[in-house]
């Protein structure tokens, strides 16, 4: 249940807009540490999906940036010029040589709620 959707089912006025509202703050986090020290299994697990790739050996080896978005879009900036991509060429160009900084522009939506969307097309 969304939070508009509690809002109207309990008649409470104000909280969904003031959570709109707060959708439209961006708040930028820096993950830094040693190779294959669990950076992108941890902003996997804040996500509630596998978005960056894992592994025991240095995988993630490129800037990659991941906004809350309506759907999934990926896109790679190379210098000033910015391309859409699929998501698999997402995933594969985290592995090069970091010559492209990667972006993500992701549904907030959960698992469960992306699996029906699957499950309906």
């Amino acid at each position: 249940m969304t939070i508009s959707e509690i809002c109207q089912k309990f008649d409470i006025d104000g909280v969904n807009e003031r959570f709109q509202k707060s959708l439209e703050d961006k708040i930028e986090i820096g993950f830094l540490g040693e190779f294959s020290s669990g950076k992108s299994s941890l902003v996997n697990s804040l996500l509630g999906r596998d978005l960056l790739s894992i592994n025991s050996l240095p995988t993630t080896k490129t800037v990659v940036e991941i906004n809350f978005s309506n759907k999934d879009e990926f896109f790679k900036k190379d210098g000033d010029t910015i391309s859409e991509i699929s998501e698999d060429e997402f995933t594969n160009l985290q592995t090069k040589d970091g010559k492209f900084h990667l972006i993500a522009n992701i549904s907030a939506a959960t698992e469960r709620e992306r699996e029906r969307e699957r499950e309906s097309k």
